[in-house]
C-alpha cells in the first residue's frame, strides 16, 4: 500500500514571500517471517531504486498457534 501526501507552507524572508512544498511517500512493505531486525530511522532500498526511512512496523509473531504470517514494516520518503 502506497500513499503520497502533498504538503505545504507559506514562507516568509523579509520582504519576500514563497510557498514551500514537499512530497511524502507512505509505503506499508509486507515482509516475511524471516525478515531480519530492522530499527526505527533504518534505511531501506526498494526495487524502484529509491530510499525509504523506517517508521513503524508490525510483527505478527504467530500468537498462540504458531503460524507466522509475516510483518509489515511502514516506510516513509520525504522529498523537498
Amino acid at each position: 500500500k502506497t500513499t503520497e501526501v502533498l504538503t505545504g507552507e507559506v514562507l516568509g524572508t523579509g520582504s519576500s514571500t514563497y510557498f514551500a512544498s514537499r512530497s511524502i511517500t507512505l509505503v506499508d512493505l509486507q515482509v516475511p517471517p524471516d525478515f531480519g531486525p530492522y530499527k526505527m530511522r533504518d534505511r531501506v532500498k526498494l526495487p524502484n531504486g529509491l530510499m525509504y526511512e523506517v517508521v513503524g512496523g508490525v510483527n505478527n509473531d504467530g500468537g498462540f498457534h504458531g503460524w507466522n504470517p509475516g510483518g509489515v514494516v511502514q516506510l516513509k520518503r520525504v522529498e523537498d
